[in-house]
């Protein structure tokens, strides 16, 4: 066996691994805020051209299905972009400026929520000192 196929297959693993957090941080936070629609469809299309190099030109199945599991995952950010869009935008001048504890994000209530857990947890401190 070459390298060619073993670097290939790493390539495809490294990316599917990389791809998949970035898709389950976006569902948890309900936010593409950072990502890119287009960034992802090309993406998309890079693996489509390496799935039909990999199928055609080299005859490698396997790798060729690597290559659409990929696609399938850029779609599926595609998807994700499209449906949450970019909360991280800049607002417009005319639009009321929103508080940091009414965005959708789930990221500003676990910070909100630890740091009312730190301001008790402190004030009852204060109680068993002066006691």
């Amino acid at each position: 066996m070459s390298l060619l196929p073993i670097f290939s297959t790493t390539a495809i693993v490294i990316g599917l691994a990389a791809a998949l957090p970035q898709l389950a941080a976006m569902l948890n936070a309900r936010s593409a805020a950072g990502q890119s629609a287009l960034g992802w469809s090309l993406g998309a299309f890079v693996n489509c051209l390496m799935a039909y190099v990999n199928y055609v030109g080299y005859g490698a199945k396997v790798l060729a299905a690597g290559n659409i599991a990929s696609v399938g995952i850029c779609l599926s950010a595609v998807a994700l972009v499209v449906r949450f869009g970019d909360a991280g935008a800049p607002a417009a001048q005319d639009e009321p400026s929103v508080r940091l504890d009414e965005l959708a994000t789930t990221e500003f209530h676990a910070l909100r929520d630890q740091l009312e857990d730190e301001a008790r947890r402190r004030d009852e401190r204060r109680v068993l000192v002066a006691a």
